[in-house]
């Protein structure tokens, strides 16, 4: 052996005892041996993986008595080439010795290689937690899927203008009685005429007004009420300012404050009629110059809708998206 053999990784021969089924001797960084640990693995599984384990800790600890070596101060007194010829010697036997007996790495990669092979008894003292039965465990995927479609359907019903009661638009207290009939064709034809009467007064298209009514209060489903059950007529959602003179309706609504939603109690105008409350609806638009440029996109439902989001009058983040989409759905019914 020469003075090399310290510095690299020496040849261990490993007990085929150890190895569960192997006849021959298997050396840890034996090139060949690789070709022995195929057939084992053919032959027996089990004792491939308690081999390569072995090989492995084998190599480990070589590299580890080598690092060891190399942080020695030498003296150079004493240092020769028989010196590091004995002692590599030395580290053999030692990580030979160490090999045979295991330092637990080997074990260790054996339970975890061993998972792969035969799950259920990778780790015998650790017991797996066997499957529940439908019946038995907490999840139910029905219930889940389910759950997951509702929640789709309701998303929809949002963009179509269709509101529910999480899904109402924010501006707009409401009540679980009807005022007006909840089919937007009945909706419709019930309005047409007050909210055509104000279409002549400022432009604005009935089919967009009808369309912000029927978001505002659900196609009438949850119009604002006084506390005896008595209809606000306010199908707009439009609040009672301080310059307001007339009827006053409290109720809870939801507003968005830095886009978190919160339930809130406001007060909101109340009119005698529905014609009453399209008329305040147009003269707000047109005499307000915040929504100007929403006068100026009348020819677009989208565009009208943006042009209200963006002047304020509702705090939902998606008011234009739903508003355009409750507008396409009056356009449909009134075709």
């Amino acid at each position: 052996m020469t003075q090399s053999s310290s510095l690299y990784p020496t040849a261990v021969t490993l007990s085929a005892s150890d190895f569960r089924g192997s006849a021959k001797p298997l050396s840890a960084t034996d090139g060949n041996n690789l070709e022995d640990l195929k057939r084992i693995a053919r032959d027996n599984p089990e004792a491939a993986v308690r081999a390569a384990a072995k090989q492995f800790e084998a190599v480990f600890l070589q590299m580890v008595l080598k690092s060891m070596r190399a942080t020695e101060m030498k003296s150079g007194l004493l240092e020769s080439s028989s010196g590091d010829m004995f002692q590599g010697m030395y580290d053999e036997q030692l990580t030979k010795t160490l090999s045979q007996r295991g330092v637990g790495l080997a074990d260790m990669l054996e339970k975890q290689l061993m998972r792969q092979i035969k799950p259920e008894q990778a780790n015998p003292t650790l017991p797996i937690k066997p499957l529940l039965r439908p019946d038995q465990s907490t999840w139910n995927p029905v219930s889940t899927l389910e759950k997951l479609n509702r929640a789709t359907q309701e998303a929809q019903q949002a963009t179509q203008g269709i509101s529910r009661p999480e899904l109402t638009s924010p501006k707009n207290g409401v009540s679980n009685t009807n005022s007006t009939t909840a089919a937007p064709r009945e909706f419709v034809q019930r309005l047409w005429q007050e909210a055509k009467q104000a279409e002549q007064q400022v432009g604005i298209p009935a089919q967009f007004m009808l369309g912000q009514a029927a978001l505002e209060s659900g196609w009438g489903k949850r119009e604002i009420k006084f506390a005896n059950g008595d209809p606000s007529h306010n199908l707009f959602g439009i609040k009672a300012g301080p310059g307001w003179r007339g009827k006053v309706v409290e109720t809870v609504t939801t507003e968005y404050i830095n886009g978190v939603p919160k339930q809130v109690t406001e007060k909101f105008r109340a009119y005698d009629s529905y014609a009453a409350a399209f008329n305040d609806y147009a003269r707000l638009i047109s005499q307000n110059p915040r929504y100007k440029q929403a006068l100026q996109e009348v020819d677009s439902a989208a565009g009208y809708a943006a042009q209200l989001q963006k002047a304020g009058y509702a705090t939902d983040p998606y008011y234009a998206t739903k508003l355009t989409k409750t507008i396409a759905t009056t356009l449909r019914v009134i075709a």
